[in-house]
Formats: C-alpha cells, structure tokens, sequence
C-alpha cells in the first residue's frame, strides 16, 4: 500500500469525523487504525477496499453499504 483515501459512501459526516471526503495520506498502520478507530468511536461503519495503483480506500457510511 502506499496511499489511503477516505471517502463517504452516501451523505457527509465530515462533522463526525473532521476528515473532508476524498482525502488522501500517505499509508501507514497506525494512520489506518486512528481513521478506522475515528470511524468507530462516531457510531459509523467502515469499509475497506484494495484500489488501483496500491491505495487503500476506506469507505464511511452510517448504513449498512448497500443502494439507497
């Protein structure tokens, strides 16, 4: 991995979380655990997904990641 992007799936919670969607940072574990854990700690839910070009997208929604 080299890159991490979050991204909201549906809606905004850049209110929850204080990370705008769609930001990137460079990988590493411990960035991945305190996005993760920030998600966690805001009654969200997350999603990992490998993406192209070795980036780590972690997907945030307050559902359950399925259409609307």
């Amino acid at each position: 991995m080299k890159k991490i992007t979050l991204a909201y799936f549906y809606g905004n919670h850049e209110d929850k979380i204080g990370i705008p969607h769609n930001t990137t940072f460079p990988y590493s574990k411990e960035k991945r655990n305190e996005i993760i854990d920030k998600v966690l700690d805001n009654n969200l839910n997350v999603m990992l997904k490998h993406g192209a070009n070795d980036v780590l997208i972690i997907w945030v929604d307050n559902g359950r990641f399925n259409q609307r």
